[in-house]
């Protein structure tokens, strides 16, 4: 797949209203979730135990920065959203040490390669992307362990997202997405600008 086939990350479509928050975002960032996926490759990609520490340092450059910036941000529990129960980049640096990397020696990925997040909606489309992926992780995860086994038991928390809650927690996000639409009907474009944002800036920082 090729930019050509995908949405202008810098524009939505479709008419909004008539969905729910979570289902449009779901319609509007389709052809960005297959891209991303297409261009990163996984599982596929990751073939050797030097692969999977250095895909995970990839992710906590990119992650870290990006949950820093959340923090802006002062509205999130009114949509009952706690970012410090959502912080991915924490488990990150827990199998990044367990491979015996030093995660605080990694420069962060650098403020061009971050999705632009201008106000709240914007960063919760952003975090849209990043708790989806924990649904595919599992996927994932299982081709992991399959792979390197034990060389990695200590070091899979980010690719086991939310372990056996990860369904429920996904579906508790998408309430509060539901829930933000409520009142906010001019913002909803924004949300979906900030999705898309985010795929675009992952798919480039982790294929560069």
């Amino acid at each position: 797949m090729t930019h050509s086939t995908t949405r202008d990350p810098e524009s939505t479509s479709g008419p909004i209203g008539l969905l729910s928050v979570s289902l449009l975002l779901r319609e509007e960032t389709a052809a960005w979730h297959r891209y991303v996926e297409q261009k990163l490759g996984f599982p596929g990609a990751i073939t050797n135990l030097t692969e999977y520490g250095s895909c995970l340092e990839r992710f906590y450059r990119l992650y870290r920065p990006l949950e820093i910036d959340f923090a802006r941000f002062s509205q999130w529990a009114t949509i009952g959203i706690e970012l410090t129960e959502r912080r991915h980049a924490d488990r990150l640096a827990c199998d990044l040490k367990a491979l015996g990397r030093s995660p605080l020696q990694l420069a962060d990925a650098p403020n061009e390669s971050l999705p632009i997040l201008t106000g709240y909606p914007d960063a919760l489309g952003a975090l849209y992307v990043l708790e989806g992926s924990t649904l595919g992780s599992q996927f994932i995860l299982r081709h992991l362990t399959n792979l390197l086994g034990d060389q990695i038991d200590a070091a899979l928390s980010f690719f086991l997202g939310y372990g056996e809650q990860t369904n429920n927690r996904w579906k508790e996000f998408r309430g509060s997405l539901d829930l933000f639409g409520v009142g906010n009907e001019a913002e909803i474009p924004s949300v979906v600008l900030g999705a898309k944002r985010t795929f675009k800036a992952i798919a480039d920082w982790m294929q560069p």
